[in-house]
């Protein structure tokens, strides 16, 4: 049984860390991602890609690039990389064939500040349960009762 907890920002949104890694490009590092149904793919943004110390110029670039509310952003690729979540059952390693990082033109403090997002590619493998009222949210590979 999998069952990968998160945690509540401010707000009413919702969270779950990861490990992400990619031994090629040496990358290892935490990083807490919304949890986004509305994103269709799983994406590090700005702030934690300066943390993770990706070089641009490493990464594959995407064509045409992220379309999102602000208009379309600089897009690259990281291919085979896991994320690992902290799990009941202990360290949960995911396979994510393609991993996405924007990269804004300008990144002042409210770029900076944007959180990086666990889409659908991720999401829709996992139950999600997510109570407010309750204090909790978590991905689980068990059945969720209607």
């Amino acid at each position: 049984m999998v069952r990968i907890n998160g945690h509540f920002g401010i707000g009413e949104a919702a969270y779950v860390s990861a490990l992400v890694s990619h031994k090629d490009l040496s990358i290892a590092g935490w990083v807490s991602f919304l949890i986004d149904t509305g994103a269709s793919r799983t994406i590090i943004l700005d702030g934690d890609a300066r943390a993770l110390n990706l070089a641009y110029e490493s990464l594959q670039r995407y064509q045409p690039g992220a379309v999102g509310v602000g208009g379309v952003v600089e897009t690259y690729i990281v291919e085979n990389c896991t994320l690992t979540f902290s799990s009941d059952s202990g360290d949960y390693i995911e396979p994510v064939p393609i991993l996405y990082v924007l990269r804004h033109r300008r990144v002042d403090r409210r770029v900076e500040r944007l959180p990086s997002l666990l889409g659908r590619d991720i999401i829709n493998k996992y139950n999600m349960v997510y109570s407010r009222p309750g204090g909790s949210v978590f991905l689980t590979d068990q059945p969720v009762p209607r």
